[in-house]
Parts: structure tokens; sequence; C-alpha cells
């Protein structure tokens, strides 16, 4: 016996009885279920060798997948102590890196691919952004963000889904949805008992039945009303046993939750289906890109090696041949993609079923749903096999204590689609302890703390108390799953000194010195052109900066009197009295000149000041940093390696100029790209682990943290960035994670929780420090016995919930953004400001910027109406202010006996949109936008401008008060009855409409419908109140939605019929604003106030309160 030999005797007798099956059953498929702390680790090495003991299989005819590198690296290290260097010839892959592996090594079957450049996130993105420019505007998904339609692309991809997958799906879906929406006309739901809806639920299920498509009979999908069926069967079923009504109801709300305007029920997700069609030919046009270009992704490597291996049998046959044992790590987190070639790896018919591949997974911790795992895979595996799959399941648990395990098994035991439910034989995942605790304490806390800076205070304080007390560092974890929760809380762990180990992912666009950098930059290049608009965006921001130290006041002073004259910055600062401006003003013009000859390296080193640009003049940003800390330092100097590593791979230079700089980070921020720096923020080798699940999986700590235990902080991850979403059918659920966030918060505290041994800690807040209040995660299972708050998931003894009250403590370092710099700190910046509200007039647009919580209430109002924060048009303000300047055309010409002209007006917006500093992109989609307005209108609605009507009035030097409060605005259109002196108002609106389909109702509890009420009212007080209407009634206020609907297509009204009482708590509300606008309270209790309608309603009442008190 070898000495390897030796080494694998010794590990296999350490084996229990059911790792040693797992090792020992080599051929035939084998499913091992390894739960946490089971020894799914050595296993598969051991598996290895034991193969290559007992047959005649060489190494390399063995083929091991994982998701990782490192995890790869890990594998073939401890194999290499059982078989040395033999472990280099065993084909340890990940599934990427094996499509690699199979496409440089088979290169005459990929002859015809033209994969001849792999494509980055920039590359991919841009090519989705041309194909989306070139949309219609009507195209459903034309108002996508790019991100997300990229991330649905991968969807695809991972899901093996093509175009023509697509297509099938959404036509079948189409056409049964319209036969049945057609044979349930008039059936309407009589009654509220089983009994009385029951005849309704019968008709609808047999039509379902019915109407269910065959197109898809033939393909992998399902029917997507079968899916509905299935649904109300399981409802139907609930109801006849309980004899209850509300299963059917919670279906139909659900499922059947649309009406048309003849009050039929209806299936809602037809548009859905509609966007899909248009997205396949999308996804076509893309592929076809990709191809043409000679470009690939990660995922286009699988999706090839898969086509060339369905079509070539010869090929097939020979990797099947080559690939005779395959071993399957964590498989949980499979896609349909990566499963497709494990399947033809082994579908050969000389295996008759029963090839030799073993997959070790554990369904309860698939948690990379967001990287395209399907939920299901681990069933499909035993599906495909079939009774020629050995199940082995893997239950004793070495790591944690039995209390650790029960919390965490009941977590578990409430997931929806566990393997346990669903394998055809029976199963139970009831994994004992059998480690050693004898003389090791065990503790389950569960606390609440009123905000997140006392819960982090109190970790941090609990944490090293840990340590002074002996317990070492790098045993302690604390998991959170986003980096975000982390970030936030490691500041607590150096307020206490402790060391640290944070692998953290950090955008470095988002860096804050970072991004001050580059918009010094671009003021720089602003500078060089003479670009006097982005000058005066920009010179107020860069100003502010700390390493200017520059007073506030000084900014605001430079800010205003620029205000009217563009081209004012340059000689200003360069003949400020302040010393800081004017050596400022001569680094930025001096640089402007470096930045035609010299590279954005060198430019760089100027801007830190890492070198003199003249004798006695030196940028201080350097210093300013370092003084700071020298983390902060070190972590800017890295943060600037990553980017110009990956500038040089966008430009392929090594030397680039500042332009090429700040268009690559402008294209990353377009395309919604991340540059990532994973440094991890390392103190001591001995160090506490901050880390979130995804990390933490296969680790293992004694004390351990799970922090911030809420919805918002636990919920699975979205896709892509903020907007609309390609929604799929209930018959393409599985290819998206947008069905899954309570099992994902399931899975993701169930890994967490079964990284402890012996200690665990679970710990929340009940609000944000935005005042938000915070959701604990439903499945703790709390609720009050004997007036006691329990988490019925723990164990009994530990079930009580402690809650803390205490002093917050304010960590050192605290984030705060720009705008800070601004506010009021004293008397002098007060001074300063009173001549900006002496004349001040309020608009309703103003009145609603004070009151919207939504959007940061009084301060935004402060920072925008006030201090005249510098900003940009956009699109969205730039097309409704020439939409209205377009009415306003139709409404003189009909004045003056004129037929207004359509092309005048087209031909005016060309001009007019010229004007204003957007990309030709927003303009040429903002004109098409304008167009179609106005071609949509002359068609229908230009009866509305009669002669007498007045469009785009103008209240401001009108003079209307209401107490001491004095008034402007802008009306859109005023339609008058002279004979009755009566008045309607009418408000033109772009943009979404605030309408909820399924109710075909306006959404009264939105903040945009509540916001364009509150305007109407305001219109109606500036009317009655201004000598030119004086005897004239507002009886009624019109919003004309003029962009019609995209989901069905058509324009709304919304109409609101005045009320007294409305209008009298209007201008209480006016009189309220306007005296804290006079008084400089732009305060706001931000723990009081929901950031939504609920809490900018409650502010609203609240400032109507005070002010009645204080006139009493």
């Amino acid at each position: 016996m070898n000495d390897f030999q030796k080494i694998f005797e010794k590990n296999y007798k350490m084996l229990n009885a059911e790792q040693k099956e797992a090792v020992d059953t080599i051929d035939g498929p084998v499913l091992v279920i390894a739960g946490p702390g089971t020894g799914k680790t050595q296993l598969l090495s051991t598996r290895i060798a034991n193969i290559l003991q007992k047959t005649d299989t060489a190494p390399e005819n063995i083929l091991a997948m994982t998701f990782t590198e490192a995890g790869a690296s890990n594998m073939r290290e401890r194999l290499s102590r059982f078989i040395g260097t033999d472990s280099f010839k065993v084909g340890i892959f990940t599934y990427h890196g094996f499509a690699n592996e199979i496409i440089q090594n088979y290169r005459e079957y990929f002859t015809d691919k033209n994969l001849n450049e792999a494509a980055d996130e920039l590359i991919t993105k841009e090519i989705i952004t041309k194909i989306s420019n070139e949309l219609p505007s009507s195209s459903k998904l034309k108002k996508i963000p790019i991100s997300n339609i990229a991330s649905t692309i991968k969807e695809m991809k991972n899901a093996y889904i093509s175009p023509d997958d697509l297509r099938k799906v959404a036509k079948a879906n189409i056409s049964e949805q319209e036969i049945f929406n057609e044979s349930i006309k008039g059936l309407r739901v009589n009654g509220r008992t089983f009994a009385q809806v029951q005849p309704f639920y019968s008709a609808i299920r047999d039509n379902l039945e019915n109407s269910i498509s065959k197109d898809l009979n033939d393909t992998k999908f399902k029917s997507n009303l079968y899916f509905y069926f299935e649904k109300l069967n399981e409802a139907y079923l609930e109801a006849e046993e309980t004899g209850k009504s509300k299963p059917l109801t919670d279906w139909k709300n659900t499922f059947l939750n649309l009406k048309d305007f003849e009050d039929n029920f209806q299936i809602s997700d037809t548009y859905a289906n509609k966007k899909l069609l248009e997205f396949a030919d999308f996804y076509e046009k893309f592929n076809n890109e990709m191809k043409n270009r000679g470009l690939y992704d990660f995922n286009d490597m699988i999706l090839e090696v898969i086509e060339t291996l369905e079509n070539n049998d010869n090929f097939r046959f020979t990797l099947q041949e080559k690939y005779q044992y395959l071993l399957l790590d964590e498989y949980q987190d499979t896609n349909d993609s990566q499963a497709k070639i494990i399947e033809l790896l082994t579908n050969n018919p000389v295996m008759e079923g029963k090839p030799n591949v073993l997959a070790v997974g554990d369904d309860d911790q698939a948690i990379m749903a967001f990287q395209g795992a399907s939920k299901s895979n681990m069933i499909d595996f035993y599906n495909r096999f079939g009774e020629n799959t050995k199940v082995i399941n893997l239950t004793k648990n070495y790591r944690s204590h039995g209390d650790i395990l029960t919390a965490s098994k009941n977590v578990a035991n409430t997931i929806s689609g566990r393997l346990t439910k669903n394998l055809p034989i029976k199963i139970e995942k009831d994994i004992s302890a059998e480690g050693n605790f004898i003389d090791r304490k065990i503790q389950l806390e569960r606390t609440n703390f009123e905000s997140q800076i006392a819960e982090f205070s109190w970790v941090a304080e609990k944490i090293s108390n840990l340590i002074q007390n002996g317990v070492t560092p790098k045993e302690i974890a604390v998991i959170a799953p986003k980096h975000k929760i982390l970030q936030a809380f490691v500041p607590y762990l150096k307020n206490q000194n402790i060391p640290i180990y944070y692998e953290k992912r950090e955008n470095i666009l988002k860096n804050e010195i970072i991004s001050q950098l580059i918009k010094i930059s671009k003021l720089i290049l602003a500078i060089r052109d003479k670009d006097e608009d982005k000058m005066a965006n920009l010179f107020p921001e860069v100003l502010s900066f700390d390493f200017w130290q520059i007073p506030a006041v000084e900014v605001w002073k430079m800010s205003w009197a620029a205000k009217d004259n563009r081209d004012f910055w340059i000689e200003a600062i360069l003949k400020s009295e302040v010393e800081q401006i004017r050596n400022l003003g001569e680094i930025l013009v001096t640089l402007a000149e470096f930045s035609h000859e010299k590279t954005f390296e060198e430019l760089f080193d100027y801007i830190l000041g890492s070198r003199e640009i003249r004798e006695g003049l030196k940028s201080p940003i350097r210093d300013f940093i370092s003084q700071k800390s020298d983390e902060e330092f070190y972590d800017t100097i890295l943060n600037l390696t990553i980017l110009r590593d990956k500038l040089r791979e966008f430009s392929n230079e090594e030397n680039n100029k500042l332009d090429i700089l700040i268009n690559y980070v402008e294209l990353c921020e377009e395309f919604e790209i991340q540059i990532l720096s994973t440094n991890p923020h390392n103190t001591s080798e001995n160090a506490v682990q901050v880390m979130t699940p995804f990390v933490a999986k296969g680790l293992e700590f004694e004390y351990t943290f799970l922090i911030s235990l809420n919805q918002d902080s636990w919920n699975s991850a979205r896709k892509g960035g903020g907007g609309e979403n390609i929604t799929m059918p209930a018959n393409l659920k599985f290819t998206s994670i947008e069905d899954e966030g309570e099992d994902t918060r399931k899975r993701l505290m169930f890994v967490a929780m079964t990284r402890a041994k012996t200690q665990l800690y679970l710990t929340n807040h009940n609000s944000d420090l935005t005042g938000k209040t915070k959701k604990t995660l439903s499945f703790l299972d709390e609720r009050e016995e004997d007036g006691v708050l329990k988490s019925k998931i723990l164990p009994e003894k530990w079930q009580e919930v402690s809650k803390i009250q205490r002093e917050s403590l304010e960590a050192d370092e605290i984030e705060t953004n720009w705008h800070e710099f601004y506010t009021i700190k004293n008397e002098e910046m007060r001074e300063l400001l009173k001549p900006r509200v002496k004349n001040y007039k309020l608009s309703p647009t103003d009145l609603n910027s004070y009151t919207s919580l939504q959007y940061k209430g009084p301060q935004s109002f402060f920072e925008n109406k006030i201090l005249c924060f510098p900003g940009a048009y956009g699109p969205a303000l730039t097309l409704g202010n020439i939409v209205h300047e377009g009415f306003n055309y139709i409404q003189d010409e009909i004045n003056s006996g004129n037929t207004p002209n359509i092309d005048n007006i087209k031909k005016y917006a060309i001009e007019r949109f010229s004007k204003y500093p957007l990309s030709e992109k927003d303009k040429e989609e903002i004109l098409e936008r304008f167009n179609q307005i106005f071609e949509n209108f002359f068609e229908n609605n230009l009866g509305e401008f009669k002669p007498g009507n007045i469009a785009e009035k103008n209240f401001s030097g009108v003079g209307v008060t209401i107490g001491n409060a004095v008034l402007t605005g802008k009306i859109d259109l005023i339609r008058i009855d002279r004979e009755n002196k009566k008045i309607t108002v009418v408000d033109y609106k772009t943009g979404s409409i605030p309408f909820n389909t399924k109710t075909n109702k306006f959404d009264t509890n939105s903040t945009k419908i509540h916001e364009y009420t509150q305007q109407l009212y305001f219109y109606k007080i500036l009317i009655e109140n201004a000598p030119e209407f004086l005897g004239y009634k507002v009886e009624k206020g019109i919003l004309e939605f003029i962009e019609p609907d995209k989901r069905t297509e058509k324009t709304y009204n919304f109409e609101v019929l005045f009320k007294p009482e409305e209008e009298e708590r209007l201008k209480t509300l006016i009189q309220a604003v306007w005296v804290k606008i006079k008084s400089f309270d732009f305060k706001l209790d931000e723990e009081k106030y929901s950031k939504d309608i609920k809490g900018t309603r409650a502010f609203e009442a609240d400032l109507i309160a005070g002010f009645k008190e204080s006139n009493n």
C-alpha cells in the first residue's frame, strides 16, 4: 500500500455509512442530498480516488463540475492528497470553463460558429441599446431599461430558450387567452357563499379546460392556461373541504383580475404575452448582431456546445466515450442550459439510462436563482433517470448544535418547492446533530432594536466583549444578504477597533472620491472646450467638495451671480477674493490646457496633488484624503488602478487622454455597468468575518450574527435595475427569479443560520435611518403569548424576543452626500438667503414639492427652489414644455380666426428641441412622441379649443393672495362659458398614466393623482381670486393624459368635481407651507413619516393642524 492509498484508507474510515455508500456507488446515476455540515466537501474527492482505485479508468476520463474557479481549485487540491499529480489530469471545471475547453480542443466542430471575440458587458449593452433605439416609440419594449433587457436575454440563454421558442409560447398563450376570454363573456359572480359562487367557478373551470392550447404539446412548455386551471382546481378542492369561498376569491383576484369596458372578466397577462412576442424579435436581432460581429459571451459558449452536441452525433459520442464518470457539485445551483450539457453527455443509448453520474446538492441551499439556477433541477435529475437513480440522503451534521439545527429546519420546512415534497420517493431531511458540544456554551438570541444605529452599535459592542473575553475574532461572523447593509455596519466595528475581514463589492463609479474626481475631470474638459452650459452645472458642485475647504456661502454667492451670466465662472473664480477659490481656478484652467497633450494618468497626478502644477501651486486632494485615513487613500489608489486597467481594455491603448476616460465612464453610466472592486478589507489575519450568505456558504463559525432580519433586507435580488420589466407568463416563470421572493428569503436564512456552530444571534431594527418601518421576516413566526413576543421557529427555551431600548450611538465616520454642504448652518447663510424668498411666490408645483415626501419634501424644495440647485433639462421636462407651447399655438390661432396647421407645429417643435442640451437619441425619441401626441390630438381632440378660451395663462403678475401667501401658476387651458360665468380648468399631462387597468379606475391612492388633484384645486383658487375672472365659478377640473396607456393603448381623462371642504383644506395648507418657507423651516422629522402617499398625507395634515393651532 503506497502513501496515497494509506491517506485514502484513513479518510475513508472517517466517513459515516451514508457517505461511504456515496463513495462506493460508482456505477449508475446517484443523487446525493447533502444538507449543511454533512461532509459533502470530502465526499467528492474521496469518490474520485475510489473510482481510480477500483476501476481501470484513467484520470482524464473523469469530469467534475463546480461553480467557481475557487471551488474547482479547492477540489483539485484536496484530490491531490489522494492521487498526487494525477489530480491535474482529472477534468475539474466550471461549466463555462468546460464549454471553453471543448471549443478550444475541438475547433474542427466549431469552425462555422464565428466565435472570434468575447463580448464584455459594455459591448453587449451597446448592441442592445442600438436595437432599442431603432424601436418605434409605440413599442412595448421602449421604456424597458437596457439592463433589464440584458438580464432577460441572459435568463433565456440560461434556460436554453431560443427566440423561436418564445414566439411559439407567446402566440399559443395569446390565442388560448382570446378563446377563453370570449368564452366567459357575460359570466358574473352572484353572491358570496361557496354555494352561491360555485356555478360561476364551475363554468370558469370548464372554459379553462376547453381553451387549453394544444400548440405546445410537442415542446418542453406547458399551456399557460394549464397553470391557471391547475391552481383553480387546488382552490376548488380547498373551498369544497372548508365550505368557504375565500380560496376561489383569492384565485380570481390573482388570475382573473382584469375587466373590459363591458365589465367582463378577463385574464390579465395578454399584454405580457404581446410584449414577449416583441421581445422574441429583439432577442433574435441581438443574437444576429452578435454573430455578425463575431462576438460571443459566456452563455453563448454553453449554447454553442449544446447546439453542436445535439447536431453532431460523432462529436457527442466522442465526449460521451471520453467522460465515463461525471461528478456534479452544488447541483441545486445549475441552470437549464448547464443541465442540458449534462443530459447530452449522459444520454448515450449504450448506457441504458444508467450513466455513471453523481450529483450532490441541497435544494434548501439553492440561493443562486439570481444567476439563473432552476428550482426544479434536482427533481429533474431524478426524473431523467427514474428508478435507476440511487438517492442517498446525508443527514448527520457535524457542525451545529441541535437547537440551531431545529431552528434552521423550522425555516426550511416552510419552503414551498422543497425536494421532499416533490420527489416520487419518500425521504426525510431530518438532519441530526452529531458534533461534540460538551463544555461548549450554547446560545440562541433573538433581539429587536428601535433603530439601525442601536442594532449595529449593540452587535459591535457584543463582538468587542466576546473578543475581550478570549474569543478568537475569526470564529465570529456577521452575515447580511446585501453589501449595502454590511458597508453600513463596518464603521461600527471600526469604532470598537475590531479587526475586520470583509470582501466588499463596490462599484467604484459610485465611490464618493472617484465620483468627485470624475466630475472634476468633466469640468476640466468643459473649460477646455468652452462649454458654458456644462461649466454652469459643474462649477457649483465641484466648488463644494471638501478638498478645497471653500465656505458654502462663497459658493452660493458665485452660483447666484452666474445664474443669468453663463460665461461668468472663469473670470469670477480667477479674480475671487477667496484664496482657495483663486487657487482652484488656476488649477482647473492650467489642467484644461494640459489636457490637450497629457494622458489621463498624468493629469490625475496633478488633480490629486501627487505633483506640483507650478512652483507653489498643488492640488490639496491627496493630502486631504491621507489625513482622513490611510485606508481611504489606499482604496482611492486601488480604485484608480482598476479604472485605468478597465479603460485600457476598453480602448486597447496603454496611454489614454482624459476624453477617452470620460467617454468610457459615461458609457458605463448610460448602460448601468458597474466597475467592481472586490478588494478585501482585511485589517488582520485573525479578523471578524463580515459577509453575505453567498460568500458564507460552505464556511462555519462558532459565533454567528445575522443582522437586519427584515423583509426589505432579505428580499431576493431583482432583475437589472429599476423600471419596467419583461414579465414572464405562468408557463415561463421557471426562467425568472421573480416568482421566488419568499422562498429565496427562506433559503438565504437557512444557509446563514447553518453557518453557526454553537452561538447564533438574530437581530433586527424597527425602522431605518430615514424612519421607514422595517417588517420582520414573516417566517420567523413571531407572535405574542401572554404579553411576551416569541419567535416560534426557535426551540422553546430560546423563543422570547428581547427588546433593547438604548441611546443610539453614532459611528465615527458618517457618509454624507454633497447636498448636505448646503443646509442652513448659521445666521450668515440665513441672511444670504433672505433676498431669495423676499419676492417669492408659491406655485402649485412648489406646494407639492414641499409636501411630497416621496421626493424628499422640504429638503428637495429647499435645494431646488431656494438654493436653485443646478440641474439640466431632462427629456420629460423638455417634452412637457414644448407640448404646452404647441397647445398655446393652437389656441392663439383659433382666437385669431385661423385654422391651426399641424405641419407648422411640427416644424416649430424641431426648432425648439434643437435649443435644449439633449442627446441626439433623446431629441429623436421625444420628437417622435411630440408628433404622435399632436397627430392624435388633431384627429380626436382639436374641438376642445374654442374661440375665447385661454391657453397657457400665467398668473405671475396677477397678485392673487390667500392670507399672506402670494400665489402664482400657469394653467394649460381655461375653457370659459362667458354666458353662465362658468369655467373648466384643463391640465395636460404627458408620460405614464396612474391608471389601474384591473379596476378601470385611476389610482387615487397614488402620489401622482394626489398631486395633480391639488394642482387643479390650486388653479381654481387662482382663477376665482383673480380680478380678470371676477364673478366666475370654476366648477370642474380635468386632467387629460395625452399619451396612450401602453397596456390599453387608450388615453384617459380624470375629472375632479370640486368640493368646498377640499378647497378650504388646500387654502389652509397653502398658508401653512407659506409660513414655513418664509421662516426658513425646511426640517422634517424623517422617523415620523413614511416616504409614500401615506406619509405625504400625514405630513400635510400635521402642517394644517400646526397652522390652525398657531393662528387660534
